[in-house]
């Protein structure tokens, strides 16, 4: 092979790797550049959502540390955060991790931000709480929109756990660099159809099952009242008991590494079991036919 294929060949192949690496790849949403460090308590900061977007991911910066992260995401529901030493609890966590021991990027199952919300983001490094701190009023950029961050913690350990709580404002203070990560994979799609039984009798069992989905984590069934799951949660086959009239609708999701997809449906219907009347004057010889329609039954 000559030098000139070599050549070829290789950029095929950095361009291969540079596309295929950049498929599924999530987009950071870089904080200001460390002016300072603190330890014991986490911070982080706030900000009203400019526009809707979807966080997929958070990194606690690891300037000052390299050890386990803990993070968290809120929003809060009665506006922003207190200034110190007022403390707020009106917020809604909406994502959190005290342990993550990978120095990466911390997975987020999509979280979607409508514009005008307004979101707390704090991590810190290791048991001790160490915080990577950013200039104050430190602007990020969310989708094109130029956005101010405003420091915000508590007085507590989030490695400690169990969550946030006691939030406060130093509007004019360092922020804890925690990094969010945007440009998330989609949700996964509906599973087409369900297989199984439509019609069953009152007290039978029947089996559903789905296609197995690539990438999936979880598969979660439902059943409607008066239907028992006897074995196959979590799986692509589900068995069903029917103890009950009328049915209802067996559903199934699936989850992958990214968020849940819709639900997917198959209606039953539960008949209850016939029951046949003998006319009270009736009579047959041995070994003779008797027509169906000699007897009333229910349902018909």
């Amino acid at each position: 092979m000559n030098m000139k294929n070599t050549i070829k060949i290789f950029a095929t192949f950095l361009i291969f790797s540079l596309f295929t690496s950049n498929i599924g790849a999530q987009t950071p949403i870089p904080v200001c550049p460390q002016t300072g460090s603190f330890t014991s308590m986490v911070r982080g900061y706030y900000f009203t959502a400019p526009t809707n977007f979807t966080i997929c991911g958070i990194y606690v910066e690891d300037d000052m540390s390299t050890a386990f992260q803990a993070a968290s995401i809120v929003r809060f529901t009665a506006g922003p955060p207190p200034a110190y030493s007022a403390v707020t609890n009106s917020f809604v966590t909406l994502w959190q991790n005290l342990n993550y021991a990978p120095n990466t990027m911390i997975p987020v199952p999509n979280i979607a931000i409508n514009a005008g919300d307004i979101i707390g983001i704090y991590g810190a490094r290791n048991s001790t709480t160490i915080n990577s701190y950013g200039a104050a009023n430190c602007v990020i950029n969310i989708a094109g929109f130029p956005t101010t961050t405003y420091r915000s913690g508590m007085q507590f350990s989030l490695a400690a756990g169990p969550a946030m709580h006691d939030i406060w404002n130093e509007n004019s203070g360092s922020i804890g660099r925690v990094t969010m990560y945007t440009n998330c994979c989609p949700a996964p799609i509906a599973i087409p159809a369900i297989a199984g039984s439509t019609s069953v009798c009152v007290g039978s069992s029947a089996t559903y099952t789905v296609p197995a989905q690539a990438g999936a984590v979880s598969y979660n069934w439902t059943v409607p009242a008066g239907a028992t799951i006897t074995s196959g949660q979590n799986t692509t086959s589900l068995n069903v008991t029917w103890n009950t009239t009328p049915g209802g609708s067996v559903c199934v999701t699936w989850t992958d590494a990214c968020a849940t997809s819709p639900p997917t449906c198959i209606n039953v219907t539960v008949n209850p079991i016939p029951t046949v009347t003998v006319p009270a004057n009736a009579s047959y010889c041995n070994g003779a036919a008797v027509s169906a329609s000699s007897y009333a039954s229910l349902p018909a």
